[in-house]
C-alpha cells in the first residue's frame, strides 16, 4: 500500500507543503517507522534539516511511530539504483500483471527473473515491472546489492 503524502508547514517559506516518505517499515509487531533519505551533501544544509524538523513535527501517530533519516551515501550505487527502479515501477498499477507473476512464482520453475517472466503469458516488460513490484513488495527476493535485470536470481520470498 502507498503511503499517501504527508502535509506539512515550512517555516522556512512559510507554506503548507507535502513531502513523500522514501519508505515506510511495518514490523512484525505492527510498530511503524517512516524513512527519509537523502545523499550527505543534502543532508549537511542548515536548510535540508530545517526542513526534516518541520516534517518529523508533522508525523502522526496514524502515519507512523517514529521517522528516521538515513543516508543514502552507505548504499551501492547498484542497490540506489534499484531501489529508485523499484519506486518507479510501485507507481505504476498492473493488478492483472502483478498476479500473473506472483501465480508463476508460486506455481512454476525458474532460477532467473527471465525464467520466471518466460513463464507468463505477457509482454516482457510488462511481466519485468511486474516483477519489480513484486520484489518491493517482498513477494520475490533478490540481490539488491547488483543491478536487477532479467540474469538476476529471483526466488519466493518464504
Amino acid at each position: 500500500m502507498q503511503l499517501a503524502p504527508l502535509r506539512f508547514y515550512c517555516n522556512r517559506t512559510r507554506k503548507i507543503r507535502s513531502h513523500s516518505f522514501d519508505l515506510r517499515l511495518t514490523f512484525s509487531d505492527g510498530y511503524r517507522r517512516v524513512v527519509f533519505v537523502r545523499n550527505a551533501t543534502s543532508l549537511a544544509k542548515p536548510e535540508t534539516q530545517n526542513e526534516i524538523d518541520d516534517i518529523f513535527a508533522a508525523v502522526t501517530d496514524d502515519v507512523a511511530d517514529d521517522a528516521v533519516v538515513v543516508c543514502a551515501d552507505d548504499y551501492t550505487r547498484a542497490y540506489r539504483d534499484n531501489l529508485r527502479r523499484i519506486w518507479e515501477m510501485l507507481q505504476l498499477s498492473d493488478a492483472e500483471a502483478d498476479a500473473i507473476v506472483e501465480d508463476a512464482a508460486r506455481t512454476t520453475n525458474y532460477w532467473y527473473l527471465g525464467d520466471l517472466i518466460a513463464n507468463c503469458n505477457m509482454e516482457s516488460w510488462r511481466g519485468y515491472q511486474a516483477a519489480m513490484r513484486l520484489i518491493g513488495q517482498n513477494v520475490l527476493w533478490t540481490d539488491m546489492h547488483g543491478v536487477i535485470d532479467y540474469p538476476s536470481r529471483v526466488a519466493l520470498n518464504a
